[in-house]
């Protein structure tokens, strides 16, 4: 949780930015892909089902973030999650690895 002027909660728009955060990942697969020396690019219904599965793939994993934040860390108080402009839209990422370090610390801490 950020604490700060330039702090702002959720709004509708972040969710354009997941979407598009989806879409530039699936692009980033399909160029892969296609310059991949196996040449494992399959046409272009693999466009379409990367479209189809990353854009609400990430509007879903940013929710779910949202949710978790929500929950554990501001203990259902929704309303206080906070974050500067830019860590909301790279959120669906930097989240979850944020949660992935955290339980490996304490993994590594606990004995």
């Amino acid at each position: 949780m950020a604490s700060g002027s330039n702090s702002v909660h959720f709004q509708k728009k972040i969710l354009i930015g997941w979407a598009i955060l989806g879409l530039v990942f699936g692009l980033g697969i399909l160029i892969y892909e296609m310059i991949s020396p196996s040449g494992s690019f399959n046409g272009i219904g693999e466009i379409i089902a990367n479209v189809i599965v990353l854009i609400p793939g990430m509007v879903g994993a940013g929710g779910l973030c949202f949710l978790l934040e929500g929950l554990i860390i501001c203990g259902g108080r929704f309303s206080e999650v906070t974050h500067s402009q830019w860590v909301w839209y790279v959120y669906p990422v930097f989240f979850p690895v944020t949660l992935a370090f955290g339980w490996v610390l304490s993994l590594l801490t606990s004995k």
